[in-house]
């Protein structure tokens, strides 16, 4: 069974059980960064987290899911790039690719491929910025992501970095999260490769587990999306995640036993 969560809101204990399913091992990594909040999160979704301290020599195959952010605006560092062909193996094996990242493409406004985007380089990505700070649900996102609406995760510095067009994404696909007002401008979305997936999602999610924004409802809105999209990806159901202000109580407390880094960036 998967851990029950606890927290504390004023004076009232709410015990929040996890849905009936085996916990995984969920291994996090952030590239070009610190992991903030990334094993909170996945304690939340009711999974077990893994650290990746060495992502030159982490053994995949240990872990359901890796759970990856790209904190460079500029692109993976040189060690994670030498592991894209294991990954794929590991995806096409039965793994699962949980990224999400703030590089998208090298060039703006220029639609492009994506290296992690495993077996489909037809799907086109673009980083843009003409409409960054507002992200809406699609369908499938009232369902994955319960407890947010289409003004949870805008106006951040930015909500997403581009997009992928939804027109290339292949058949079978799943939209949760597409730029505000724009459907097929698509901001997180999942597909089927070989026996796994690859969830992929364009909003620079380092900077709001790292807390550089300064905005606590925020942050922690950014979490519970993260939290139920590794559900999501791991085909469970959604994870029931503390509201807001508790979330961030529980945080800054270090109630979920992470440490928080800060450093100065923009997102």
């Amino acid at each position: 069974m998967k851990i029950p969560i606890s927290r504390i809101t004023g004076t009232t204990l709410i015990l929040v059980c996890a849905q009936a399913a085996l916990a995984d091992s969920v291994g996090y990594f952030t590239d070009n960064g610190t992991p903030g909040d990334q094993a909170a999160v996945i304690s939340a979704s009711g999974n077990t987290p893994v650290e990746i301290i060495d992502i030159t020599t982490f053994n995949f195959s240990t872990v359901k899911a890796v759970f990856l952010n790209e904190a460079d605006n500029g692109g993976p560092s040189v060690a994670l790039g030498n592991r894209l062909a294991d990954l794929n193996s590991y995806v096409s094996g039965g793994g699962h690719l949980i990224l999400h990242d703030r590089f998208v493409a090298i060039t703006e406004d220029v639609p492009s491929s994506h290296q992690f985007l495993f077996g489909h380089p037809e799907i086109q990505v673009e980083r843009n910025f003409s409409n960054a700070a507002d992200i809406d649900l699609l369908p499938a996102g009232t369902v994955a992501f319960p407890s947010l609406t289409n003004l949870s995760l805008d106006n951040g510095t930015s909500s997403s970095h581009g997009f992928a067009f939804a027109a290339t994404l292949p058949s079978g696909s799943v939209q949760y999260l597409s730029r505000g007002g724009a459907p097929a401008e698509t901001v997180a979305f999942q597909y089927g490769y070989g026996l796994g997936s690859v969830y992929y999602s364009t909003v620079p999610l380092d900077y709001y587990l790292n807390h550089f924004d300064g905005d606590t409802d925020l942050d922690a809105n950014m979490a519970s999306m993260a939290s139920n999209a590794i559900n999501a990806a791991l085909g469970q159901p959604p994870a029931i995640v503390p509201e807001p202000s508790a979330y961030a109580a529980m945080a800054g407390a270090g109630l979920l036993g992470f440490a928080l880094w800060r450093r100065s960036r923009k997102a």
